[in-house]
């Protein structure tokens, strides 16, 4: 088997990355993206793996270019989903089949299985289905261990005020990693956020008239479009989304392709 970890600078796929490298001779590839723009955790992860003797680390670096492949990832995930992680998980499973991945490890879920609160949220449901959607397509088998029964009974049977709090599990582990590994990890996650997708005003507006002239919506949507808040980007995507999903899934203009595992359709072509 050829073997991958998806690794950022957070502690979930870190801790994976201590079991690995101290528990198993093989060699492990350790797969990490980061956006040109916006959130890049790569110059971190280059820092951590030069702790550890058996990774070979694999990078790929994301441009604003990653918007042209969104028909395919809409197509892949069938309209199931939509949140910024999709970003980062479609660039993942392009670096995996690169490397010739046919197993995936990830840290997925130790947030929603930790947290109370989240346990029975929607939230592990989207983060499970967009990866699998994406790494299916590749022929690439996900492993989530924090999402083993095990381990989520061994979380869920703490204490409450233990097992709503994730510090405490971070400090359990504190004495098993490297001090310098340690201090190098994030507290923020995601490698890839919407600045990475949309990173200029010109490019954002251009979108904007795109849905307002799309006849889906119409110019009288031009209201709701034209808004100002921190949330331009990820409404414009979410705007974008419906308008390629409907194209794509409902007018039967590509009906013929279902049984494809994915489209080849820039969106500048689609649109």
């Amino acid at each position: 088997e050829n073997l991958g970890l998806a690794l950022s600078s957070g502690f979930d796929s870190n801790y994976l990355l201590f079991l690995f490298n101290n528990f198993s001779d093989k060699k492990i590839k350790s797969l990490t993206v980061g956006g040109e723009i916006g959130k890049n955790e790569i110059d971190s992860v280059q820092k951590i793996v030069k702790n550890y003797s058996n990774i070979q680390p694999q990078f790929a670096l994301v441009s604003n270019s990653i918007l042209y492949d969104f028909p395919d990832m809409i197509w892949k995930l069938e309209g199931v989903v939509f949140e910024k992680g999709i970003f980062l998980s479609y660039a993942l499973s392009q670096l995996a089949e690169k490397n010739f991945i046919n197993t995936i490890v990830t840290g997925e879920g130790n947030d929603e299985v930790s947290n109370w609160e989240l346990k029975y949220n929607f939230l592990v449901h989207n983060i499970m289905k967009k990866s699998s959607c994406f790494f299916r397509t590749k022929d690439i088998e996900v492993i989530r261990p924090y999402l083993d029964n095990y381990f989520a009974y061994k979380i869920t049977s703490l204490n409450f005020a233990v097992r709503n709090n994730k510090k405490y599990l971070k400090n359990l582990m504190q004495d098993k990693i490297s001090p310098i590994v340690y201090n190098l990890l994030s507290q923020k996650g995601g490698s890839v956020d919407y600045t990475t997708v949309i990173s200029t005003k010109e490019q954002l507006n251009m979108l904007k008239n795109l849905i307002c002239n799309s006849y889906l919506f119409g110019k009288d949507f031009s209201e709701i479009v034209n808004y100002n808040s921190v949330n331009d980007i990820q409404m414009t995507l979410g705007l974008l989304y419906v308008i390629i999903f409907n194209q794509l899934f409902l007018s039967k203009e590509f009906d013929f392709m279902f049984e494809c595992n994915e489209i080849n359709i820039r969106i500048h072509e689609l649109l």
